[in-house]
């Protein structure tokens, strides 16, 4: 198969004007996920609206589409402000 590279796959979700954070990840069952969380007041994105923004993108570039889109009120941060990934692994 394709290798892939999630920070690909998540600079195309940041191209999506209400995604705040992004971050890509492949779970124990190798299946791609993506969780984002939304800019203030944006709560009416849908999952539908993510996977359609990203479509033509991630095909043009031959990225993956994550088989998983999960929108989080609140991004994990760590204290360097960076996503703390260890803690989005449970989500």
């Amino acid at each position: 198969g394709k290798q892939y590279f999630a920070s690909q796959v998540e600079d195309v979700l940041h191209e999506h004007p209400d995604v705040l954070l992004a971050c890509v990840f492949r779970d124990e069952e190798r299946r791609i996920s993506a969780l984002v969380s939304m800019r203030r007041g944006q709560q009416n994105v849908t999952v539908d609206n993510l996977r359609e923004c990203c479509r033509s993108r991630l095909v043009r570039d031959d990225l993956p589409m994550p088989d998983i889109f999960t929108i989080l009120p609140k991004m994990p941060i760590r204290a360097t402000g960076k996503i703390d990934r260890k803690k989005i692994k449970g989500f």
